[in-house]
């Protein structure tokens, strides 16, 4: 057969080499010249029917074996083609060569046996018997009918989830250092979704994306008997890094059918360990053997590529008849990321995923993916605020222990024992060392009252001899703004939820609305 698989498929060959090799050769007389072609391709079995329009070869088939031990014959004709004649020798062509079943041949059986007329032409075609092939895929479909859940569970690779989820620590979403999940905005979105969303969080190691998981399955837990909502989840460093994706699909299969009512599980076990066989023959495995022992033959079943295994796995979601579906997978890979959001999403019509990776680990974003990476929004609105403060390095420095009366004035030391917002209000004429003191105690006030190391601190030096911008109000509320989100990452969360999904453009054109 063609590599196109498609059976009595017409290819159209007017370019053939001038001086093909071997034994398989017709000689095409006419026109005042001649051109050498082979009568077998090599992924199947092609006939040469000359028509007044072009040289046409139709696809055959391809047996697994073409071997009659002796001859293929080819019947003396000519063919009258425009102006030409175009005569066959009667010569039979030496066929003894074996050719096996091309990796690419998805035909069951040879489209032609024996004898085929066609026109004025009679071509000859061995008698071969099944492929091999389609015998054993029968054999195994048959076969994983009969297997049942209890059988099939018992050489999975199923990792005890609850077991590794009660080793990790307690997580509170109301703490600051965990807002930049739970109270940012795609969160939000991901989690009121009526409809299938995927959420996928990243961030470096010790920023308790783990943690997030495992209170998201107890939250999404206490909701599922209320939603009718199936639950899912897996955590990657459990399982071994060699046998990780095998881990991974066999344990959410066991709890596929613990979710599921008890007698559809060996009816979702067939479903898994068909779709698998169905893998195995589109890639014509030549492993099985048909006296396998059985424990054998599921081992050999069972051992797919992670692409196959995640159709399965959809598979036995379709048969188990869930709907609501959700699933948190922590510490997800690229390589599958993209296969497993797209095909599981097909097979449960409502479904809400939450993923983890490792920080940077993720070239490609996949496409309907709402993406949180750790800091990556704070850090581009600081980039948008950020202006180069030329001010503050040219402020003349104090001489030794000349501003030291400021820490004992009265005025001072009512407003530092202040329980509630109050306001310090330096005057001064010009050239009076204004500046100078408000630098000296920005630079000391850490030293001098230790309790300020735990506060935000946010400076800015206006100048009328510097640029326009640096005059202007709107430039001290962007130096302020980003001096509080630069040491409080909390606070940003709540700048974007009260501004809306930060957006660099209005903090270019203004801050005027926020």
């Amino acid at each position: 057969m063609s590599s196109s698989g498609q059976r009595g498929k017409k290819h159209n060959q007017q370019n053939w080499p001038q001086n093909e090799q071997g034994n398989e050769q017709g000689n095409l007389q006419g026109g005042g010249g001649s051109r050498v072609k082979p009568a077998l391709e090599r992924n199947g079995l092609f006939c040469h029917v000359p028509t007044r329009s072009t040289e046409e070869y139709f696809d055959l088939g391809a047996p697994q074996n073409i071997s009659s031990g002796g001859k293929v014959g080819h019947t003396a004709t000519t063919h009258n083609s425009g102006n030409r004649t175009m005569s066959y020798s009667n010569n039979t062509v030496d066929n003894t060569r074996t050719y096996k079943h091309s990796k690419h041949n998805e035909f069951i059986s040879s489209a032609f046996n024996g004898p085929v007329n066609y026109g004025d032409n009679v071509y000859h075609f061995p008698q071969p018997g099944p492929p091999m092939d389609a015998r054993m895929h029968a054999v195994l479909q048959n076969l994983v009918q009969t297997i049942g859940w209890d059988s099939l569970s018992s050489q999975l690779s199923i990792v005890n989830q609850d077991k590794h989820r009660s080793t990790i620590s307690p997580f509170d979403p109301d703490e600051p250092e965990n807002f930049w999940i739970f109270r940012n905005i795609d969160f939000m979105q991901w989690e009121s979704a009526n409809h299938s969303r995927t959420l996928l969080l990243s961030a470096p190691p010790g920023h308790r994306t783990t943690e997030a998981c495992s209170h998201f399955i107890d939250f999404t837990k206490k909701k599922a008997s209320q939603t009718n909502t199936s639950v899912l989840y897996f955590f990657c460093s459990s399982a071994p890094k060699a046998r990780r994706s095998t881990c991974l699909i066999h344990t959410l299969l066991h709890q596929v059918v613990r979710c599921s009512k008890a007698r559809k599980a060996n009816s979702i076990a067939a479903a898994f360990l068909s779709t698998l066989v169905d893998g195995h023959f589109r890639r014509h495995s030549s492993d099985f053997g048909e006296d396998d022992q059985l424990d054998t033959t599921v081992n050999k079943v069972l051992d797919a590529p992670d692409i196959d295994l995640i159709e399965a796995l959809a598979e036995a979601i379709k048969k188990a008849e869930i709907r609501k579906l959700s699933i948190i997978v922590d510490d997800l890979w690229e390589d599958v990321a993209d296969w497993f959001v797209q095909i599981i999403m097909e097979a449960a019509p409502e479904l809400k995923a939450l993923l983890t990776s490792r920080y940077n680990s993720f070239r490609n974003i996949p496409d309907g993916i709402l993406f949180i990476e750790y800091d990556k929004e704070r850090q581009e609105c600081l980039g948008s605020l950020q202006y180069d403060d030329t001010r503050y390095d040219k402020i003349s420095e104090e001489h030794h222990d000349t501003l030291q009366w400021f820490w004992e004035h009265p005025q001072y030391l009512k407003w530092s024992v202040s329980t509630t917002s109050s306001l310090l209000y330096i005057e001064g004429k010009p050239g009076s060392g204004k500046s100078t003191l408000a630098k000296y105690f920005e630079k000391n006030l850490v030293k001098r009252e230790p309790k300020a190391s735990s506060s935000t601190v946010a400076r800015y030096f206006y100048t009328f001899r510097g640029t326009i911008l640096e005059r202007t109000h709107e430039n001290m509320m962007r130096s302020i703004l980003c001096d509080i989100l630069q040491q409080d990452e909390s606070a940003f969360f709540i700048f974007n939820r009260n501004s809306g999904t930060f957006n660099v453009a209005i903090v270019q054109n203004g801050l005027t609305n926020l």
